[in-house]
């Protein structure tokens, strides 16, 4: 038998089972000693022998009555539910249900279902009428539906006095909203004496003391209904509440902390864990859970304001903006919220608040433009193009007539593919012949669309206008080289470098020509060249790292430009290459010691960030990188390639909730980035939030996401889900538009469930065509060829024991498959090897007894299948190697017997054959 996590869980569940179930005793029996556990207040006992009389009687509506009631009462409130609603179903007294189902409603915040129990009630008794329309009603005003709360309360009310609990209830509840509140908490105080078993006067008591701000005596009376129903959501928001009123900080935590454990989504608790955490000054946790509570409702006005503060103080003047400007008119005309957003408005300047003043805007006059068109290229680094169009737009409308703003006018249009900016460039250098930027913007505009004949005028109008400059030589370089004619681009690069002695430009095309030349050294002899003469050369700085691998010496880089460091040590730029350089030559420890050595620098370039943690990340130092992410976030919050890498980072450490917090905070800033659903259903599922995740991915358009990403993500979903055809519907054309070794063990993994195992092994094969040692797809080749062709099923499992001798699993699937391909010794040896690691291992014993049956020693057989059903009692495959040893040992009854209570399968046939053999 092949070892599974599947079958782990199920030998786990079976001694479970086997501890839990004792068939000696009646329903009866079983209720009677659970009615005597419930009255000691053990209810999880309680629930074991009530489970038990329903496994005995599982249509007795009184068993799943207690036992419901015994869920709610230990806290269990959706398997109160169930059973509850199931002893309804089978017709028990709704008089006794009902009651405990509301309260299980409540507890779940159900509204909707406690209003529809409500209007089942009718036709109960008066009594049990009062009782759920008081809880309800109670329970509804409190959670803010005050009308409807009090519309059932007043059926309560309504007509004669009467001396009932409830009554007296619902009337204390009616007088402290009608201004009796000191009449109210007398009521309900004299009331604690008739009490329920579910504290209904205790948590109204403390209810009350919180409306008549006697927080201390609230704090006592909450604590005090707490102790026994901590999972009631209401009455736990409201304690903690109170407790921060009466300053009890520490103690208020340690209930929010509980409460996540319950409601880890919960906008309200995240809320509360991040006003506690402001007030303890833990301002970047506190943003944390205040983003968590704004994911799913972005108008909180404390969670904005707490974000707004916490981030005003950490330096995220952008992200303090946001927040607080969304509740500016929410808060009063003195609070300190609007001082707070005055300063961070004075600290910014630009972006959030240029937007703001351009939409205040009717028309835009020449004043406006730098405005306008510095907010338009944010716009566009941040990646919203349809905003910054609109703003570019607005600029369109200005007659200008000065050479840098119709060029810097251009620039803009061109960059969101408006063509007239071509105009603009041209009309800038009609006013100024010397304006090279302009010039060269429209240059490149040609080359990118192909439109290389007035690219090449362009340069040829540059060469005769400045015959002595590298540049037109250059330009006419770049045109030849992107319409492949590669030798009458170096000419031009060669006179350029003729024209300028030490041109960048020059030396920089001829080292990136030699390099696609295969001439190594040639190309490092002229980046050397350059980088003396231009240590900072961006450009310069990264060829020369990748043309390492082509010298003969990798070394060579590092000793240079440690050489040229030395030179210029306000070069930064230049150490951070050495990093990478000496990376590159397989040092990467120095290289993260150099770039340590650099961290106390508070003038850091962003690249320095990304180098670092990219570096950290292929060290597997994932912390390190997310700090360095973080960073880089902090400095500049429109960064989205930091947030991507900060994002990767959490994934790997499977730091999947705070993953989940990030991805929304980045949706909340790139709004526009469509992608980052994709990311956000990932996490949703890779913490098993199947129904959010399908949610997400429902909602993706993918028109507007990337088509791997999603065929990807939505193949693996409905995988986990186990929705299989859907799951193929993904997978398929993923395969198609990109067979690799992943994307190839995910179709087969799907296709062998479907049980179409000859297309699997195709997939797999075109799968390890491209990685031919994947251990898990040769480990699933053998899983598919294990019946159809045992011994190349064979071959592959013992090349993979042969990567993973210590595991049991290996060894057993090794066996298994060895006696199928009848290679019994084999079998055996590798079988004991596998029992020595794992002897209780039921599938483990089950192969070793076939093992040994197969060699004839029934015997031993016996004895270790013996023990392996007693573990999975209910394991067809243990029954029939059960069934099929009893016939060598001439048992032919007993075999009967186990036969006869396993379905009917191909194999169960085989065993009935040899039986009839035997016979």
């Amino acid at each position: 038998m092949k070892t599974t996590i599947n079958s782990l869980i199920i030998l786990f569940l079976s001694f479970l089972a086997l501890t839990a179930c004792q068939p000696d005793k009646s329903e009866q029996e079983y209720i009677d000693s659970a009615l005597l556990l419930m009255a000691d207040g053990d209810y999880q006992a309680a629930s074991i022998e009530l489970k038990n009389a329903v496994r005995v009687a599982p249509q007795s509506g009184r068993s799943r009555m207690l036992l419901g009631k015994s869920y709610l009462l230990s806290g269990s409130i959706q398997g109160a539910k169930k059973e509850l609603q199931r002893a309804l179903d089978l017709n028990f007294d709704a008089d006794i249900v009902l009651p405990l189902l509301v309260r299980s409603n409540i507890y779940m915040l159900d509204f909707d279902s406690v209003k529809d129990n409500i209007d089942t009630a009718i036709q109960l008794s008066p009594q049990v009428q009062r009782e759920i329309n008081s809880v309800a009603g109670i329970a509804m005003s409190m959670a803010g539906d005050v009308e409807s709360g009090f519309d059932v309360l007043s059926k309560v009310i309504t007509g004669k006095p009467s001396d009932d609990f409830y009554y007296k209830l619902s009337q204390a509840w009616f007088a402290a909203h009608n201004d009796q509140i000191t009449q109210a908490i007398d009521m309900v105080d004299a009331l604690q004496v008739q009490d329920t078993p579910y504290r209904d006067a205790t948590l109204m008591l403390a209810n009350l003391y919180r409306m008549n701000r006697q927080f201390d005596m609230a704090v006592q009376a909450y604590a005090n209904y707490n102790k026994a129903y901590a999972y009631n959501y209401l009455a736990q928001l409201a304690y903690i509440n109170v407790l921060i009123r009466e300053g009890q900080m520490d103690v208020a935590e340690e209930q929010v902390d509980e409460m996540l454990g319950y409601y880890p989504s919960s906008a309200i608790v995240n809320e509360y864990k991040a006003e506690l955490l402001t007030l303890s000054g833990k301002n970047a946790e506190a943003i944390e859970h205040a983003t968590l509570a704004l994911s799913g409702q972005p108008n909180l006005v404390k969670s904005n304001l707490i974000a707004g503060v916490a981030n005003y103080r950490l330096g995220n003047f952008e992200s303090s903006y946001r927040h607080l400007s969304i509740i500016e008119k929410d808060l009063p005309s003195k609070h300190v919220g609007h001082k707070i957003l005055s300063m961070v408005k004075l600290k910014l300047g630009y972006i959030d608040e240029a937007v703001a003043s351009i939409e205040k805007l009717d028309e835009i006059n020449a004043e406006d433009f730098a405005l306008v068109a510095n907010t338009s290229q944010a716009l566009l680094r941040k990646g919203d193009t349809s905003q910054a169009s609109k703003y570019i737009e607005k600029l369109d409308a200005l007659d200008v007539n000065d050479s840098q703003t119709l060029g810097q006018r251009g620039a803009l249009k061109l960059s969101v593919q408006d063509d007239t900016g071509i105009d603009d460039l041209k009309r800038a250098l009609e006013l100024d012949p010397d304006f090279d930027r302009a010039r060269l913007t429209l240059l490149l505009n040609y080359v990118k669309t192909k439109n290389y004949s007035d690219a090449m005028g362009i340069a040829d109008e540059w060469v005769k206008q400045k015959p002595d400059s590298d540049q037109g030589y250059l330009a006419r370089g770049v045109v030849y080289r992107a319409q492949g004619e590669m030798k009458q681009a170096i000419n031009a690069f060669n006179v350029a470098l003729e024209k300028v002695e030490n041109s960048s430009g020059a030396l920089f095309n001829l080292a990136l020509a030699d390099m696609q030349d295969g001439q190594g050294e040639q190309a490092h002899q002229k980046l050397t060249r350059l980088l003396q003469n231009e240590p900072a050369h961006r450009g310069g700085l990264d060829l020369i790292i990748a043309n390492a691998k082509n010298l003969n010496d990798e070394d060579e880089v590092v000793d240079f430009l440690e050489e040229l460091s030395e030179q210029h040590p306000e070069q930064v730029n230049l150490t951070i290459a050495r990093a990478k350089a000496l990376e590159n030559a397989g040092r990467r420890g120095q290289g993260l010691e150099l770039l340590q050595s650099m961290a106390s620098n508070k003038d850091n370039p962003d690249v320095y960030y990304r180098v670092f943690a990219k570096m950290a990340i292929a060290a597997k130092q994932y912390q390190r990188a997310e700090n360095l992410y973080l960073t880089q976030i902090e400095k500049n919050p429109d960064n989205f390639d930091a947030h991507q890498g900060y994002l990767y980072t959490l994934e790997v450490q499977q730091k999947y909730q705070q993953a989940y917090t990030q991805v929304k905070k980045a949706q909340q800033r790139f709004p526009e980035q469509e992608n980052l659903k994709l990311v956000e259903a990932n996490y949703l599922m890779q913490s098993k939030s199947y129904g959010r995740a399908r949610a997400v991915i429902e909602s993706i358009d993918p028109s507007e996401v990337n088509e791997i990403g999603y065929l990807k993500l939505a193949a693996k979903f409905y995988y986990q889900v186990n929705e299989n055809e859907q799951a193929k519907e993904f997978a398929q054309p993923l395969h198609q538009r990109q067979p690799n070794a992943a994307n190839s063990f995910l179709y087969a993994q799907i296709l062998q469930r479907l049980r179409d195992n000859n297309t699997a092994l195709d997939v797999i094969n075109v799968g390890l065509a491209s990685d031919p040692d994947n251990l898990a797809m040769k480990n699933l080749k053998a899983e598919l060829t294990s019946e159809t062709d045992p011994q190349q099923a064979l071959a592959l499992y013992q090349e993979i024991a042969e990567k993973y001798p210590d595991s049991f699993v290996v060894l057993n699937n090794l066996a298994w498959s060895a006696i199928m391909a009848e290679q019994y010794q084999l079998g055996l040896d590798s079988a004991k090897r596998a029992a020595k690691l794992a002897p209780q291992q039921p599938q483990v014993k089950d192969t070793l007894a076939v093992a040994h049956m197969k060699m004839g020693d029934y015997d031993t057989a016996e004895s270790l299948l013996i023990e392996a059903k007693q573990a999975l009692p209910d394991n067809e495959e243990i029954l029939l190697h059960y069934a099929e040893v009893l016939i060598h040992l001439n048992r032919l009854t007993e075999s009967e017997e186990v036969l006869a209570s396993l379905q009917t399968s191909d194999k169960k046939e085989k065993v009935l054959q040899l039986l009839e053999n035997k016979s």
